[in-house]
């Protein structure tokens, strides 16, 4: 039988509510128990409170706010989770794995710059020296478009 007195219609409206109230928390509940199974989306999100947090205390800029969760949302987006410098992730490895880790990682780009394009031309064997001797120094950094890099 529908509700037919105002009391009725009203307990049912509240029944109704309570129902959707828990319904939303279970599906709550099982998307966190999804999440915390997965480390790094964990990670993520402890980092981005954390990022919020600090964003809140030191009163920055909305703008500046929006750049700062768009740079770690693609940081995460694009590398997996947050980059931890190879020191961080590999320093226990040996020097000389360390640099064959390095160049596998950044010879490539190094190659395209024009002065070690020219140079590897002349004499490859310095030039992998060089290449060697740099990028052992080199820490990688996802830019967001519009960000400037250099500036003379």
């Amino acid at each position: 039988p529908a509700p037919v007195t105002t009391l009725e219609v009203s307990f049912t409206f509240l029944v109704s509510v309570a129902g959707l109230f828990l319904f939303a928390q279970l599906v709550n509940a099982v998307g966190q128990l999804t999440e915390a199974s997965d480390v790094r989306a964990v990670r993520y999100r402890h980092r981005m409170d954390e990022v919020s947090a600090y964003c809140r205390t030191m009163n920055l800029p909305l703008r500046l706010r929006r750049r700062i969760f768009t740079y770690y949302n693609s940081l995460f987006e694009r590398m997996g989770g947050f980059q931890s410098s190879m020191e961080q992730a590999l320093g226990d490895l040996p020097a000389f794995m360390q640099t064959e880790v390095s160049m596998n990682l950044y010879a490539r780009f190094l190659i395209k710059v024009g002065f070690v394009k020219a140079a590897l031309a002349c004499d490859e064997e310095q030039t992998m020296s060089f290449i060697k001797a740099v990028v052992g120094h080199l820490n990688p950094q996802l830019v967001l478009g519009g960000d400037t890099v250099v500036c003379k």
